[in-house]
């Protein structure tokens, strides 16, 4: 969703299936809505009138893949996110796609078991600036052999640097590596690249061993110095090896550990190609733009001597080891 300074509002999203189809079915559109206007008074905002929906991209078989193409366990062209390049003024919109990876294929030294992680980040481009009017670009970022979904990508801008930000799964990656379900995150100085993974493996923030699937979609927002990281309270008190298993439990039960909410609002810094924890605010706690953040408790990360002088615990890699 974006409001330019004009009160236009413009949504942006994910069509998924077709109307008229006889079954269901998951093709996957990035569409627009706009034509509502936006009111702010002391009772509230509200939107008044009605939106026009217009498609606005589809995969095209080149850079993106089809859903003809696609020889994975899902398929992917969504996520859609409005940004502007502060530098340049150009407006963008960033998605989750996939790239081409044909039969035959020369990409992962010929593995078709690799082949079909192809996950990439999307990236479209509006040169008229008509917020309703995009060409798709070569993706920005892509995990061809390595991972298969790099969700919910989004941008941050600091210090001349473009900041990039995904969430993705354990299950999503390819085999022979292991990972998280967890937020990456990637450094560069332009939007277009080339992008070199934060803390040396791309890992900025997962859940504790006893709760792999606690929280996820995380979205990364800049706050004076620090970063807040918003996610959703997904499943909790569950240490299975798959999030599917969770659909084997009693439905009550499933219900029991399902969150379902916003999680607590993480205080992140950043620094050059690293990041840190600093603490945490409540769920659903965003602060306005002027708003100063709470001193951080003396228990929380930032406060500790743990992170003086050395690179915490996101020095290592998936596996482990020193990084």
């Amino acid at each position: 969703m974006h409001l330019f300074d004009d009160a236009d509002l413009y949504l942006y999203y994910t069509a998924a299936g077709d109307a008229d189809a006889e079954e269901l079915q998951y093709s996957q559109r990035i569409a627009g809505a706009t034509g509502v206007d936006v009111e702010a008074s002391d009772d509230g905002v509200r939107l008044d009138g009605s939106w026009d929906h217009e498609v606005l991209l589809e995969p095209d078989g080149k850079w993106y893949e089809t859903e003809r193409q696609s020889r994975a366990m899902t398929y992917t062209f969504r996520d859609p996110w409005f940004y502007q390049d502060p530098e340049t003024g150009e407006t963008f919109l960033l998605f989750e796609g996939n790239v081409p990876v044909p039969e035959g294929s020369d990409a992962c030294d010929g593995d078709d078991a690799l082949q079909v992680y192809n996950g990439c980040v999307g990236v479209a481009a509006s040169p008229s600036g008509d917020p309703m009017d995009w060409e798709l670009r070569p993706s920005i970022l892509d995990g061809v052999g390595v991972n298969q979904e790099l969700e919910r990508p989004h941008v941050l801008h600091r210090d001349g640097r473009y900041y990039l930000f995904v969430s993705s799964h354990d299950h999503t990656f390819a085999p022979g590596l292991d990972g998280y379900d967890g937020l990456y995150g990637f450094v560069a100085d332009s939007l277009s690249g080339p992008y070199r993974p934060l803390n040396g493996t791309g890992l900025v923030v997962t859940n504790p061993a006893n709760a792999p699937f606690q929280t996820y979609s995380w979205m990364v927002l800049p706050h004076n110095e620090e970063v807040l990281v918003q996610s959703f309270f997904n499943f909790y008190d569950f240490a299975g090896e798959s999030v599917d298993l969770i659909g084997e439990l009693p439905d009550a039960e499933q219900l029991q550990r399902f969150g379902g909410t916003l999680g607590p609002t993480l205080r992140l810094e950043l620094d050059g190609d690293r990041t840190r924890v600093l603490g945490t605010l409540d769920a659903w706690h965003l602060p306005l733009a002027d708003e100063d953040l709470p001193e951080l408790a003396p228990y929380e990360p930032g406060r500790t001597l743990a992170f003086e002088g050395g690179n915490g615990s996101y020095g290592t890699d998936l596996n482990g080891t020193d990084g």
